[in-house]
């Protein structure tokens, strides 16, 4: 049975990211970015952890500036980020360095692992939650609940970039879409390809 923990200790935190690490290098074939320790130490950081106890999967959820996700836009772009929808970055959240082993299905994922990220970043008193990705595949499902751009363009790396906002009652209807939409997809594709 799947087990979410919460992660606090520097050991932890190191095996949060010699995970991240690993699956982002096999997913890429590209070296990650370390995640600074400070970071870690002022987010929450969820780790998944199989009957084995070992951490298989996990997230971040950040709710202070400065934002990692910010890294993906260029310099030049950044420093003209305004907070979306009138308010402070004080009220903002992001979610960062998601990461799955190949144990974790993506119909786990899509039924339990997102509805809860979701659903800690609406109970965490933040108003917004920042989103990202440098994938059309996902652009067009994350744009689903109409998010607002902050920026769209080249990334720091490059590549087609869009970073996004999301209003708190757009995450209900994330919640909603991966329930009811996504999980019956990813079942239904898995079903097809036996």
């Amino acid at each position: 049975m799947m087990q979410f923990k919460q992660l606090q200790s520097d050991l932890e935190f190191q095996l949060y990211q010699d995970g991240f690490s690993k699956e982002y290098s096999r997913l890429t074939a590209l070296p990650s970015t370390p995640i600074p320790l400070d970071y870690l130490q002022r987010s929450s950081v969820v780790g998944l952890f199989n009957s084995s106890g070992k951490m298989v999967a996990g997230y971040i959820i950040n709710g202070e500036a400065p934002f990692r996700l910010f890294d993906f836009v260029p310099p030049h772009s950044r420093e003209n980020l305004t907070p979306p929808f009138q308010l402070s970055w004080s009220n903002v959240a992001e979610v960062t360095c998601v990461w799955k082993s190949r144990e974790v299905s993506s119909i786990f994922m899509s039924l339990c692992f997102w509805p809860r990220v979701h659903w800690a970043v609406f109970t965490s008193g933040k108003k917004a939650l920042l989103g990202h990705d440098q994938n059309k595949r996902l652009d067009q499902f994350y744009t689903w609940a109409h998010p607002k751009t902050l920026y769209s363009g080249v990334s720091s790396s490059g590549l087609p970039s869009h970073l996004f906002a999301y209003y708190k009652p757009q995450l209900l209807f994330c919640i909603a879409m991966l329930i009811l939409v996504e999980t019956p997809r990813r079942t239904l594709k898995r079903v097809i390809k036996r």
